[in-house]
């Protein structure tokens, strides 16, 4: 049997860097977040909580619409590749034992802790709207998806949000 076309190779990592670029730039500029230390595109499905962290992994190469995925291609429809992009948000936050003792945490400081997250929260979500608004991952008429945003932690005295982010392959 002879293939008449062979697919090139998707370009996941500039996606994947341009998407963390292009947040990054809009968190700082836009909304006023201080980005941790941490930041970068990372390896595998899911993340360590290594620290404070801005990042990005790649979840799954999908066909169809962002949030509803096809299997099956019909020629010669050409079918579209998406990538399911996980960006992450985390911060310390205040734990049980965190303090080196076995004491709650102070109510002062989770409630401070909670007001940077919500803060967090909402600037992704606004950076999403602001992306897709401005056609700064896609170009107008190329799908682009995201949400739900979901909450993350507390685990090991991190505790943040999570975004999935739907991008056309080699868009």
């Amino acid at each position: 049997m002879t293939i008449a076309t062979v697919a090139a190779p998707l370009s996941i990592v500039a996606s994947g860097q341009r998407l963390l670029d292009v947040v990054q730039q809009i968190l700082v500029n836009d909304y006023g977040i201080e980005i941790p230390d941490i930041v970068g595109v990372m390896p595998g499905g899911l993340i360590a909580y290594d620290g404070p962290q801005l990042t990005v992994n790649l979840v799954t190469i999908t066909l169809g619409l962002p949030g509803a995925a096809r299997t099956t291609t019909d020629h010669p429809t050409k079918t579209q590749q998406f990538y399911e992009w996980n960006l992450m948000l985390l911060r310390d936050t205040p734990v049980i034992g965190n303090d080196g003792t076995a004491s709650t945490p102070d109510p002062v400081d989770l409630a401070a802790s909670a007001v940077q997250l919500f803060n967090d929260a909402s600037a992704m979500w606004a950076t999403m709207v602001t992306i897709n608004a401005n056609y700064l991952m896609s170009t107008a008429g190329v799908p682009f998806g995201y949400g739900p945003l979901h909450a993350l932690g507390p685990d090991g005295g991190l505790a943040g949000c999570g975004l999935s982010v739907f991008v056309l392959a080699d868009s």
